[in-house]
């Protein structure tokens, strides 16, 4: 919320990278004004959960919806715009199957079970050595 904040205020606006550096270690630096952002969270998701699901969580995503929307779209106009474009499509779309090897694979299979036994909290039992299954 902190970084939102700072970005929607324009404070980041003409820094240079070492000063954005510099303005993140300033903010890590303060303790206290961590909390006070938390704390703002904290008190913005509890507002949003005590009010329940059709008058809380459905009136968030009902605002959060269209406006992430209206970045994504704010986003690509200045993608095209600004970047090249041509070369972005042909990256992002142009297959090499050929980077698909047995070790990727089995780097990607064993990411996934790690993942997804971290959901599962105090009951996962993660043995790097046998990732077979749950």
């Amino acid at each position: 919320m902190a970084y939102t904040w700072t970005c929607a205020s324009g404070a980041l606006t003409g820094l240079s990278h070492p000063q954005v550096v510099t303005l993140w270690h300033d903010f890590l630096a303060k303790p206290g004004w961590m909390a006070a952002w938390h704390a703002a969270f904290i008190v913005l998701v509890g507002i949003i959960s005590a009010r329940g699901v059709n008058r809380g969580l459905e009136l968030a995503n009902r605002i959060r919806a269209p406006v992430l929307l209206v970045l994504m779209l704010i986003l690509v106009a200045y993608a095209l715009s600004a970047g090249d474009w041509r070369r972005g499509l042909a990256f992002a779309f142009s297959l090499n199957f050929a980077a698909i090897t047995p070790p990727v694979v089995d780097r990607r299979w064993r990411q996934g079970k790690i993942s997804g036994q971290r959901g599962r909290g105090p009951y996962a039992r993660i043995d790097p050595a046998n990732l077979g299954g749950f």
